[in-house]
């Protein structure tokens, strides 16, 4: 707590028994995760590795392929790797068409 906050804060969650209210356990939560750095949906996969073709391809299969592993985070606004995905997309939109601007 001591990164966000200060002793003031902690000695009102104390206190006044908020640190255990489940209510404010689940808006502390919500910010936290709200706050997390976006990281790669596939830590051991490099998108940079690809050339043109193959970056055009992965975007063409990412979005009309339903058995593609990105497919339901691309969809869908509230998977919890959506963001990660869209940034993904435009990462590999640039090596596929970058040169076409």
């Amino acid at each position: 707590m001591s990164e966000y906050g200060d002793s003031e804060l902690d000695k009102l969650l104390v206190e006044t028994n908020l640190g255990i209210n489940p209510a404010v356990i689940k808006a502390f939560y919500k910010i936290g995760s709200k706050l997390q750095e976006a990281k790669p949906l596939d830590s051991d996969y490099n998108s940079y590795f690809l050339d043109r073709e193959q970056a055009s391809s992965e975007i063409d299969s990412m979005i009309k392929n339903k058995g593609h592993k990105y497919y339901d985070a691309y969809w869908n606004k509230n998977h919890l790797e959506h963001k990660e995905e869209l940034a993904y997309r435009d990462r590999i939109y640039l090596l596929a068409y970058a040169m076409d601007n």
